[in-house]
């Protein structure tokens, strides 16, 4: 028997309201009492913040396109398909932080006896097991993470919000069939939550 471990994802472009809705869904999770497994986005950036600056510089050098945080060269979406393979399988999973101000920093480096900066990556760490939901933030096309994964999606969205519980069974002529859901209340909360928008 399969289980299944929702995802939950929040992605738009910078001022689209991510942010807000973020804010929401986490009130939420926290209102229902679930223990969530809250990813960034921009931890899967291929580039730290130096890096990326110098892939820049040499993109608009070379003359061809230039490099973006939305460029699939720029991004590790293979990590970020094998975290989202690995969580519907197992709930658990991989991920790491991109610390973005010096507050962030402490808290990082206090946490992991570290002595990271802003602008740098912590290093991957293991999503601990139990927990009810993983909950994906982003301003990265998250659809195309799935379709170089060609897995199947169910999804409900409105403006930024995208609600999705995945599955996959190797059987079934487009790979893709709904797992046993041992964990209904987690389940009808999503899904009423979901509608809601």
């Amino acid at each position: 028997m399969s289980v299944e471990h929702p995802i939950v994802t929040v992605t738009g472009s910078s001022g689209a309201g991510t942010s807000f809705v973020k804010r929401a869904v986490e009130k939420i999770f926290e209102r229902e009492k679930l223990n969530v497994a809250i990813v960034e986005g921009d931890s899967y950036h291929k580039y730290n913040r130096a890096e990326m600056k110098e892939k820049v510089a040499e993109s608009k050098a070379d003359g061809g396109p230039v490099l973006t945080h939305f460029s699939e060269k720029a991004n590790e979406f293979g990590e970020l398909e094998a975290l989202f393979k690995e969580y519907k399988e197992n709930g658990t999973g991989k991920r790491r932080y991109y610390i973005h101000s010096d507050e962030e920093a402490d808290e990082h480096n206090a946490r992991l006896g570290t002595n990271f900066s802003s602008g740098e990556f912590t290093p991957w760490e293991p999503i601990p097991e139990g927990t009810d939901i993983l909950f994906y933030e982003a301003c990265t096309a998250w659809s195309s993470v799935w379709t170089t994964a060609r897995k199947k999606a169910c999804t409900m969205s409105r403006n930024t919000l995208t609600w999705a519980s995945v599955w996959h069974h190797p059987s079934t002529s487009n790979g893709c069939r709904k797992s046993t859901v041992t964990r209904p209340s987690v389940h009808t909360r999503l899904s009423k939550f979901a509608t809601s928008f």
